[in-house]
């Protein structure tokens, strides 16, 4: 017995050893495995009017849905550490609003969040969010006209480091969403000049495009985790077919676009064409700068129906005026 004793208490002091063995440096840059975590609770909120209107997401043709992309990236090496995926039906209430929960390791974070809209439809999801710091548009081509460009993101930081010592400690962090983004919309109030002009021969065609070219350089991708617009590019372009209303309306929706912005306000310079959808034939054409505001729709509404180059048609950048023109998918 006393043999089995002594061979126990001699080996004390080689556990011991083991046990104050220092951590080495791990592959992530980390001395050693620190076994706390924390419960992270994530409550995330968007409001989703544009300015003071409510935005309407629907579609005869497809259900959309709100996709969630959720990510905390370690704060020092900007790797990714968890993430997460969520769907939520749309709102009717003008909030988005969703949670989601992360064990982490107990140390300083920033989280990246990602919301737009997708569907099952062909064509239904508008950016490829696989990587967060590089957000493009999925099939690489430039839409304009079409609300489902519509997205929200944040990017927090957050220090967990206090709770190293600490066990089953929780914690929650709420985050509010905003858009990258802002909102223009071209309205003509010349219909009845160009209906007379249509009638009268001076403008041939049976139907007609809206071309917007883009004049200098647009980003066309975003860097949720920096908050900044990434990939832009020149001549980027975008057409829609026009349905000319021959009655006694006076003014008609011509093009609309959400574009992707760094700074709170933003002037875009663009060129908006008529053609004659049968041979492409210019009929109009007025290039203007667009002052567009993050997070509001800005609205001009000009005689570009029957504009020609020279005409003189500008735009003001303090111009306010509004109309209330429903942004459907046409």
């Amino acid at each position: 017995m006393k043999k089995h004793i002594f061979c126990i208490m001699a080996m004390l002091p080689l556990l011991g050893g083991c046990l104050m063995e220092y951590p080495e440096m791990t592959e992530e840059g980390e001395l050693g495995v620190d076994p706390t975590s924390v419960k992270v609770d994530i409550k995330i909120s968007a409001d989703l009017d544009l300015g003071d209107e409510s935005q309407n997401y629907t579609d005869e043709d497809a259900v959309y849905r709100h996709r969630i992309i959720v990510a905390a990236y370690d704060a020092v090496t900007r790797m990714l550490e968890e993430r997460e995926v969520l769907y939520e039906d749309l709102s009717e209430s003008g909030t988005l609003r969703t949670n989601v929960s992360f064990s982490l390791h107990a140390k300083e974070y920033r989280f990246v969040v990602w919301a737009d809209l997708v569907s099952d439809a062909e064509n239904g999801v508008y950016y490829n969010a696989d990587d967060l710091v590089s957000i493009l548009y999925a099939d690489n081509n430039y839409r304009g006209q079409t609300i489902y460009k519509d997205a929200f993101y944040c990017s927090v930081a957050e220090d967990f480091s206090d709770f190293k010592d600490e066990w089953g400690a929780e914690q929650t962090v709420e985050l509010q969403l905003e858009r990258p983004m802002g909102v223009y919309e071209l309205v003509a109030n010349d219909l009845d000049r160009f209906r007379t002009k249509v009638e009268n021969g001076e403008i041939s065609g049976e139907t007609f495009l809206a071309r917007v070219s883009y004049n200098g350089f647009l980003p066309a991708g975003f860097n949720a985790y920096d908050g900044i617009t990434k990939h832009a590019f020149r001549y980027l372009t975008f057409r829609r077919t026009l349905r000319i209303p021959y009655d006694d309306s006076q003014e008609m929706s011509l093009v609309f676009d959400y574009v992707f912005m760094d700074e709170d306000q933003e002037t875009i310079p663009l060129t908006l064409d008529i053609l004659n959808a049968a041979n492409n034939d210019i009929v109009a054409s007025t290039t203007i700068d667009v002052t567009c505001t993050k997070n509001e729709r800005t609205v001009i509404t000009r005689p570009f129906l029957t504009s020609q180059p020279g005409d003189g048609i500008g735009i003001d950048s303090d111009f306010e005026e509004s109309d209330d023109v429903d942004l459907g998918i046409i």
